[in-house]
């Protein structure tokens, strides 16, 4: 009878040790196809690398500089710039509504 326990216990725990290998298997393959599902999403979207963006941006700003030169005028500041964070909205002007006479 303790022959036959010891047997029991030792495939228990074969039967729990195989249980958590293919648990860690199973969050691998799981978190595998999650991060190539991420970044197929991401190369499908039409995003602008960084470094394209601020060349396009020295351009505007060289010739910004280039039309006040040719016409004297100073052309509308840039925007400022805006933290990441930041989700403050402007207000909105809207017309007042304007009383009916008869």
């Amino acid at each position: 009878m303790s022959k036959d326990n010891n047997n029991l216990f030792a495939d228990i725990a074969k039967l729990a040790n195989s249980a958590i290998a293919t648990t860690a298997n199973m969050k691998n393959e799981l978190t595998k196809f999650v991060k190539y599902q991420i970044e197929s999403f991401i190369a499908g979207m039409d995003f602008v690398k960084r470094e394209e963006f601020e060349v396009v941006k020295k351009m505007a700003t060289q010739n910004a500089l280039a039309l006040e030169k040719i016409t004297g005028k100073k052309g509308p500041s840039p925007a400022p710039q805006k933290s990441v964070g930041n989700k403050t909205k402007k207000p909105i002007n809207k017309p007042s509504a304007k009383p009916k006479t008869n």
